[in-house]
């Protein structure tokens, strides 16, 4: 499978990125912040913006916050070094430049003067400091490119960087950082601030629609894609960019995609959970202790997480300990609330979790949810029986219910529930009662 190409779906958040550095080249200051959740494109849009600013022969300082816990300005540390390794920077002959020793440690300043500074002070030199080594890499530049990705997981100190490199406006210099919101209250108040000032712009990226879910397909095959790969797919990545390519490639792996003579060709098929979703998943179910997670795998064994009495009862906790298990899986990033209702950020996320769960355990969740009280004739309890390994069972409840629809006069739902029954006999009086319910509808 090939690389896609950026711009599927992001045109105009693009043109944005683009009239920013162009503006730098002609000595305008801007700061854009890219907003949006994990996979969703943001890194791409500052790839390209870096890309064009090289090809300009503009300035380019690029950082990015640690996987690790961050230090004191740490993404602003390893922006300037980024220029520093091929380009000389000058000592600013200021006091300044002791404030620059906390952000590079060996910046060059004179022995002493620090002596009777606080670290408050020091600190209020290192934000001017930083501005006037920007100013610099503007200068030799030309015009110059400030990029800072995953901002959500910066330190304050790089964070309030930031803020006041923003505000100075620099002439010649774009700033352009990327964050997930929600992720950190104070990268979130930052963003918030930002809706007021009208010197910045905030980009917010949203999920693909389907047509463009269906245009990024394309690009990645290389290939005419049918509608009901384009279907499958938004459905279980939500239009989420990264999702959609790791599904794309699990299917081109698995041979359930094939291309030939421009036109891709789709199987179906098991649903299949891409290696990097899985890991993804399976150490974010990590955090949270064993009881926590159980919740989270009844909420997939279920498909949604409420009512809370069914859930605790499924995952076999009290419904305090249910509370507290979504309130964690929002906080590592598996769940989130769409209007004012928990779920799975994505479904391949639900079916991450269902795949990394011991099967014994899923097919113990599965039994507990037949067994609670929901009518004999309900179809869900005769696909949790189903999924349970209790064929026959299932097959009895799917005919029984196929026969209460008939009786409702809803001829497909009867349909569809009497072909269920067959699919799921084993015995040969199961197998009549599945023959009897499809005569019926």
């Amino acid at each position: 499978m090939r690389l896609a190409t950026v711009v599927v779906g992001r045109e105009a958040e693009l043109d944005h990125l683009m009239r920013a550095v162009h503006g730098a080249r002609a000595g305008q200051p801007s700061f854009t912040l890219v907003a949006g959740d994990g996979g969703v494109g943001k890194s791409r849009l500052l790839g390209e913006a870096v890309a064009a600013a090289r090809r300009l022969g503009l300035g380019v300082a690029t950082g990015r916050s640690p996987v690790s816990a961050p230090a004191p300005f740490s993404v602003i540390t390893e922006a300037l070094r980024s220029w520093s390794r091929g380009h000389p920077l000058t000592p600013t002959r200021s006091p300044f430049d002791q404030g620059l020793r906390l952000v590079l440690p060996e910046w060059q300043a004179p022995a002493g003067t620090a002596a009777d500074l606080t670290a408050a002070q020091l600190r209020l030199l290192a934000l001017e400091g930083v501005g006037l080594v920007l100013r610099q890499i503007v200068e030799a530049g030309k015009g110059a490119l400030l990029v800072l990705d995953d901002l959500h997981a910066a330190d304050p100190d790089s964070l309030e960087v930031v803020r006041y490199v923003s505000a100075a406006a620099i002439e010649g210099l774009a700033i352009i950082v990327a964050l997930r919101p929600g992720e950190s209250p104070l990268a979130g108040e930052l963003a918030r601030s930002l809706r007021g000032d009208p010197a910045s712009t905030l980009v917010e990226l949203d999920p693909l629609d389907l047509r463009a879910v269906g245009e990024l397909i394309a690009d990645l095959l290389g290939a005419a894609v049918p509608a009901e790969l384009i279907a499958d797919v938004a459905a279980r990545t939500d239009g989420v960019p990264l999702l959609v390519e790791e599904v794309v490639d699990a299917y081109l792996r698995a041979g359930s995609v094939e291309v030939k003579a421009g036109q891709a060709h789709w199987r179906g098929g098991v649903t299949l959970v891409p290696r990097s979703v899985r890991g993804m998943v399976e150490a974010r179910l990590a955090q949270l202790p064993g009881a926590l997670a159980d919740v989270l795998v009844a909420g997939a064994v279920l498909g949604g997480f409420e009512p809370t009495e069914l859930l605790a009862a499924v995952a076999r906790c009290d419904e305090d300990v249910a509370g507290r298990a979504l309130s964690r899986g929002v906080n590592v990033g598996l769940l989130m609330t769409r209007a004012g209702t928990i779920g799975f950020r994505h479904d391949i996320i639900r079916e991450a979790v269902l795949d990394i769960a011991m099967p014994h355990v899923v097919a113990q969740m599965h039994r507990r949810a037949a067994a609670l009280p929901a009518g004999t004739a309900d179809g869900r309890r005769a696909a949790h029986l189903a999924a349970a390994g209790e064929h026959d069972e299932a097959a009895g409840v799917f005919a029984a219910a196929s026969i209460e629809e008939l009786g409702a006069h809803a001829l497909l739902g009867a349909e569809r529930l009497a072909r269920q029954a067959g699919r799921h006999a084993r015995s040969a009086p199961t197998r009549t009662a599945a023959r009897t319910s499809a005569g019926s509808s």
